[in-house]
């Protein structure tokens, strides 16, 4: 039976897409053309705070990327018994990026690393506490494509089986009709 259940929050920019995490079906992810997005929790209506700093911690490279963002697709190998393997593709034009989606990797992991390796290594008890910048664990979560081009789609088939609709410029101009004013140099 199909019914109203919340209502989405609204935002200063346009909603690009829309798509739902298949392992959690009320997790929605929305993405703007800014190359931002948001997570949002359709049972509680409210945006988790692992999906927070995940959105706060986004790679220059990722949100200052020329073209926006035309889709998101999930991996279908992923599994809530393996909520490492929880991974999403965000696609433009030019690029594809592949982004950890775990509610507790995403920060944890690479903090309590860094945390770790500022351990004394001499055997003494004392450990220096060091306050770890959002972009130091940016490399475990985002991994960033940019030889497809131009994109028409992204999507998986199956796990392990990814297909990438890609159309070249030279095929879109040969499609084009012929210009409607031909300037002819030197003619009076």
């Amino acid at each position: 039976m199909i019914q109203h259940h919340c209502v989405l929050p609204s935002f200063h920019q346009r909603v690009q897409s829309l798509t739902f995490k298949p392992t959690s079906p009320n997790i929605l992810v929305i993405t703007f053309p800014s190359n931002s997005f948001q997570i949002f929790d359709v049972e509680s209506c409210t945006f988790p705070e692992w999906s927070k700093r995940l959105v706060n911690s986004l790679p220059k490279r990722f949100t200052n990327i020329h073209d926006p963002i035309l889709g998101v697709t999930f991996d279908p190998a992923a599994t809530a018994a393996d909520p490492s393997s929880q991974r999403a593709l965000f696609w433009g034009s030019t690029w594809i990026c592949r982004v950890t989606m775990n509610e507790q990797r995403n920060v944890i992991v690479s903090r309590k690393r860094l945390r770790e390796s500022a351990l004394p290594q001499n055997g003494g008890d004392s450990a220096q506490k060091i306050d770890v910048p959002p972009e130091e664990h940016q490399p475990n979560n985002f991994k960033m494509v940019t030889h497809y081009r131009p994109i028409l789609h992204v999507d998986f088939l199956d796990p392990g089986e990814l297909v990438v609709v890609e159309r070249p410029l030279v095929d879109v101009l040969a499609t084009l009709p012929p210009a409607y004013f031909k300037p002819k140099y030197g003619a009076s």
